[in-house]
């Protein structure tokens, strides 16, 4: 039951990064559309406690941030684990 739910949360957790980064290509520099600025506020507030640890291990290769693509990849080994577990 437990390793589910946290099986769950990791995916969860990695679609709402994977959202981030692609609303962050079509809009780079945001939006009029409130309803895309709010779901962004969402996903940042979420997804930032994730992203800013690992940014500060990870390198940032010029304007390229592969901490979104580590965190995912961390996200889907847990989820795959806890899954095996529950």
């Amino acid at each position: 039951m437990i390793f589910g739910i946290i099986a769950l949360l990791a995916q969860v957790l990695s679609w709402m990064i994977i959202a981030r980064m692609i609303l962050n290509l079509i809009f780079p520099m945001g939006t009029d559309k409130q309803w895309v600025a709010s779901l962004m506020h969402v996903l940042y507030r979420v997804t930032e406690p994730i992203l800013a640890p690992i940014r500060r291990l990870v390198y940032r290769g010029g304007s390229l941030d592969f901490s979104p693509m580590v965190a995912v990849l961390v996200l889907w080994v847990i989820s795959i684990g806890a899954g095996s577990l529950g």
